[in-house]
């Protein structure tokens, strides 16, 4: 606030438009909020409960309790009552802020669990007989009992590099959730690091999609942003990224793989719809960026002639695409949360939109490696961060050591041994491998791997990615763990399935998805896909047998979490039938 007082934090809409909100304005509001914190008795290290989507006030919540020291407990909005009363009694939350309606029907279930939760809401009307109040209300107080600048200050001061800024439940591929512990000291070195490799600059606009509840977007979109005095654009929802991009025109977004396959998607359907002459020169423009992507990932030097061809395509053809995006002023998007397929990272860079793919996990806080702008390769993870350590164990684990590797796991002492070993070495629970130039490769969870009857291992993720490089698939997972071959269920795509029927003249009876997950012409394409995506795998690799699923892993059926990753485990046990029937 001090260096920028005038410059935007923060964008978000209202009534049909961003609006801005200033560093000095961003200041005052987390001052008042903290003041009302501390006129309801919140003590440094208190743990308060936040259950919201993005906005405004989530940040204002969440730099308010840092000032003072309480420990953010951030959640799902998508959890359910279940899930979200087991975080708040474990973590021992006294206090619970929530969003709208839903949210606030949600915490008032807590109290059958928790009769003393206090519940603070940012949209519905207070309630005092159930002991709720409002966001404003809490400013309200927060005049009525002001802490100045300095008295923050000197609460600020007092908060120690291994005193905790969060608890996040990991939302795990197997077992109950674990509460990561994550101080600031974590995040800070992390912060350092990760702006060596990627330098946000002061007024720089960062579009933020992904949930803040998750890490890799609160350290990356928001806690690196206000380090730097950039501005948080808060993106709408997942449906309008390209809206809200238009109307912001970031120089970062942050986004997992599945974006950019959908935005893939979208941008190849409205190439298939233009005249074949347009269609041929952004064809060739992107053949052009391609070529000159493959030379920059190897570090050669680009021809003339190559030089002066991207100049023209690019100029020409590819600027308005990426314009027509919300593009233009785009420096690079970030890619985390799972697998980037190559086919997808290539695809963006010959539209000169690259994706620095990184990895980590929440336990790190997140960042442990990246791709940089100037020396990124596809299909790795990059190096790591100028302060993490990086072993690959003998089993093929990725161990990591680096100060931002969580304090543990919120009493569990136990898993936390299990985590972090006598060295310091926190055990990811991923396979990977680091290539000639330090470039970490992810091959698979380690609980994934699928061992056959046979003895021979099978890494089912790698296929899986290649996969869903098809059209026609959406989702992929494969099972084989102690049987004699692999098979696989498989979810289509029905959007494009659709548009290849037309253009092949079969009909497909949409409106009973049992039976066309049964349809002869249906497996035949997909069955034609498996293979044209698998053709190199060795033959105990290959997929023997498959089954058509015709709905949507979803979070809310529990079978993905809340970012994307399929939980193996629960869609094993969903379709145990039609596995089994499978093999038989």
């Amino acid at each position: 606030m001090r260096k920028y007082p005038k410059k935007n934090a923060l964008l978000f809409k209202k009534e049909g438009r961003y609006r801005g909100i200033t560093y000095k304005e961003l200041a005052e509001k987390v001052r008042l909020f903290a003041s009302g914190l501390k006129a309801l008795n919140v003590q440094r290290g208190d743990r308060i409960a936040l259950l919201s989507e993005n906005r405004v006030e989530w940040i204002i919540c969440d730099l308010a309790m840092l000032h003072i020291g309480a420990v953010c407990v951030a959640m799902f909005p998508s959890y359910t009552v279940e899930q979200i009363r087991y975080i708040v009694t474990d973590s021992g939350s006294e206090i619970m802020i929530v969003s709208g309606q839903t949210q606030l029907e949600k915490a008032l279930h807590m109290k059958e669990s928790v009769p003393t939760l206090r519940t603070i809401t940012m949209d519905c009307f207070p309630d005092p007989k159930k002991d709720v109040l409002t966001f404003e209300r809490l400013l309200e107080l927060g005049k009525e009992n002001p802490i100045s600048e300095i008295e923050l200050n000197k609460l600020g001061e007092m908060v120690k590099d291994n005193d905790l800024v969060t608890i996040i439940y990991t939302s795990g591929t197997t077992g109950e959730p674990k509460g990561v512990m994550l101080s600031h000291k974590n995040f800070v070195s992390n912060i350092e690091a990760a702006l060596e490799v990627i330098p946000y600059k002061t007024g720089e606009v960062i579009l933020s999609v992904l949930p803040l509840n998750h890490v890799l977007p609160r350290m990356a979109d928001y806690y690196t942003s206000i380090t730097k005095g950039c501005c948080i654009a808060l993106a709408e929802s997942y449906a309008t990224v390209r809206e809200n991009a238009l109307e912001v025109r970031p120089h970062y977004v942050t986004l997992v793989p599945r974006f950019f396959e959908a935005m893939r998607e979208k941008l190849l359907k409205a190439l298939d719809k233009e005249p074949a002459r347009k269609k041929a020169l952004v064809k060739t423009a992107l053949e052009v960026g391609r070529k000159r992507c493959e030379l920059l990932q190897a570090r050669k030097g680009l021809p003339i002639s190559l030089l002066v061809k991207w100049w023209l395509y690019d100029k020409l053809v590819l600027s308005k695409i990426r314009a027509s995006l919300g593009m233009d002023r785009l420096k690079n998007f970030i890619s985390g949360g799972a697998p980037l397929p190559r086919a997808n990272a290539l695809f963006f860079a010959s539209l000169g939109l690259i994706i620095l793919e990184g990895y980590g996990l929440t336990e790190t806080s997140p960042v442990t490696n990246v791709n940089s702008p100037r020396r990124f390769k596809f299909g790795t993870v990059g190096p790591p961060l100028r302060n993490v350590q990086l072993r690959i164990a003998d089993d093929g684990e990725i161990l990591v050591k680096a100060p931002s590797v969580m304090l543990g796991y919120y009493k569990k002492e136990e898993e936390t041994r299990k985590a972090i070993d006598e060295e310091g070495w926190f055990h990811t629970g991923d396979i990977g491998e680091i290539d000639e130039d330090g470039y970490l490769k992810i091959t698979d969870r380690k609980k994934d791997i699928i061992v056959l009857a046979s003895g021979k291992k099978v890494a089912p993720q790698p296929i899986e990615n290649a996969l869903q490089e098809s059209p026609y698939i959406s989702s992929a997972v494969l099972f084989g763990d102690k049987r004699t071959t692999i098979t696989a269920l498989i979810v289509p795509n029905l959007e494009n399935v659709k548009t290849w029927a037309k253009l092949h003249n079969v009909h497909l009876e949409f409106s009973n998805l049992e039976a066309l997950g049964e349809n002869e012409k249906l497996r035949e394409l997909i069955r034609s896909e498996i293979e044209r995506l698998t053709v190199r795998l060795a033959d105990f690799e290959k997929i023997h047998r498959f089954t058509l699923v015709m709905n949507e892993f979803c979070v809310e059926s529990g079978e993905v979490t809340p970012t994307m990753k399929v939980r193996r485990k629960v869609v094993q046990e969903k379709y145990k039938d039609i596995i089994d029937k499978m093999y038989s």
